[in-house]
């Protein structure tokens, strides 16, 4: 079976600044392949954060193209670009951002609610298999602050998927995580990506062993200095 082109990166760079000019990305060329685990490293400041909210419509380039399946989200304006987000993409941060008056189970419908699903008993179901599935099931109806951490991150990658996207862009996930937590977090997003076949986009600074099939990118001084597969 070919493989398909889901993420279309060209010449894309990011400069700051307008005297004096400071550039953090510097003429990007990357394909991402459907389906594909990938990672993104670099030292801090090499220009993962701000290449993972390019390709996400969250920020701007200062030039070149990200297509994301076959659609321009720098021709789209902020509005399109904010509905294509929150009907393709899935975003799990390294400040799990739940919503502090809402318990666990409603955090993760959220995404359905902002896309205007409706949420009937076979939804909540079906939320409720995915806390199972991601081993959060006993904290459904607890609030964020009545959670650790590490199941604050599941109840953050639960809401990330619910809504089957496209992409799932990870920006340090586990970076508020001791080392157990942390690796059980990439061992959680391994699971997920294995039975969705959901396109991954991880960035770290955690020392990582990739999988088989799995793309290292490293970043460094805004350069795409390797390009691995495992």
């Amino acid at each position: 079976m070919s493989k398909q082109t889901l993420i279309k990166i060209k010449d894309i760079t990011k400069t700051y600044g307008t005297k004096v000019k400071t550039a953090v990305l510097k003429d990007i060329n990357l394909e991402i392949e459907k389906g594909s685990f990938n990672w993104i490293v670099g030292a801090s400041g090499s220009g993962k954060t701000t290449l993972l909210n390019i390709i996400s419509g969250l920020d701007a380039s200062t030039s070149g193209k990200v297509e994301i399946e076959g659609v321009d989200l720098v021709s789209l304006t902020p509005n399109e670009r904010a509905r294509f987000r929150a009907n393709n993409l899935g975003f799990i941060f390294q400040f799990h951002y739940l919503l502090p008056e809402y318990n666990a189970l409603d955090n993760i419908l959220m995404p359905l609610r902002i896309q205007n699903k409706k949420i009937d008993k076979a939804v909540k179901q079906r939320a409720l298999d995915l806390m199972k599935e991601v081993g959060i099931d006993h904290v459904h109806d607890h609030y964020p602050n009545q959670m650790s951490g590490g199941e604050q991150q599941r109840t953050a990658v639960a809401r990330a998927i619910i809504g089957g996207p496209l992409l799932i862009l990870a920006d340090e996930p586990t970076g508020n995580l001791d080392s157990s937590s942390a690796e059980a977090v990439y061992q959680l997003l391994r699971a997920l990506h294995q039975t969705y076949k959901t396109t991954f986009i991880v960035i770290t600074h955690d020392k990582i062993n990739p999988a088989k099939g799995d793309r290292l990118l490293t970043l460094k001084d805004g350069v795409l200095i390797k390009d691995v597969i495992y």
